[in-house]
């Protein structure tokens, strides 16, 4: 055992594993304090003697049932923790301590993020959200935020900037075609469709 690796420490007081696929991440509510009804992942106490590579593998087993080989990321000084990440493709975390926390529920990443952003997750994922979207996020693809489609037009009689089948007084607004692309020149009483990003990247 070299312990010249983060992960071969004994001194680590805590470690926290985010169990995650291309399509997102298995996360589940503390029951108890600290930071009751926040959203966790697999976490726990290291135990004295024991590395901080050894007792992530045995929180992972006794809190999904799952065997895994975890991939160190960083510490949290805060916390002396460190932190881990783990692809586990198509498996399925199994709820295993419901006296500890709610069942381990499977999020989309753009309901991760939402997560974040609203600070419902423990600290240690807010503060390391770039950190563990660089590592769980595949090479070339960026996540992915809904995309919202709005069709506003100019009403030909008032002038007034509207939302396509938005009620009117109008009814020549009705009759405009409402096919033209967004990066054509603008010409008067055509409708321009817009689309807005739900992206809250800091």
């Amino acid at each position: 055992m070299n312990l010249e690796y983060p992960w071969d420490r004994k001194d680590a007081k805590y470690i926290l594993n985010v169990l995650y696929n291309d399509k997102g991440v298995y996360e589940s509510e503390r029951y108890k304090n600290p930071m009751e009804g926040l959203i966790q992942v697999p976490c726990g106490k290291v135990d004295p003697e024991e590395t901080s590579y050894q007792a992530v593998c045995k929180e992972i087993r006794e809190e999904t049932s799952l065997h895994t080989a975890s991939v160190y990321l960083i510490i949290d000084k805060g916390f002396n923790c460190d932190i881990y990440t783990t692809d586990i493709g198509g498996r399925i975390s199994q709820w295993m301590e419901p006296n500890k926390n709610g069942s381990w529920t499977f999020y989309i990443w753009a309901e991760w993020e939402v997560l974040v952003n609203q600070n419902e997750l423990i600290p240690s994922l807010i503060t390391f959200k770039r950190d563990i979207r660089r590592v769980t996020c595949k090479k070339g693809k960026q996540p992915e935020h809904p995309i919202h489609k709005i069709t506003i037009i100019e009403c030909s009689t008032c002038e007034k900037i509207v939302k396509e089948n938005q009620d009117h007084y109008c009814s020549l607004v009705k009759e405009m075609n409402p096919t033209i692309l967004a990066d054509k020149p603008l010409l008067e009483n055509t409708p321009v469709e817009v689309k807005i990003s739900c992206d809250q990247e800091d």
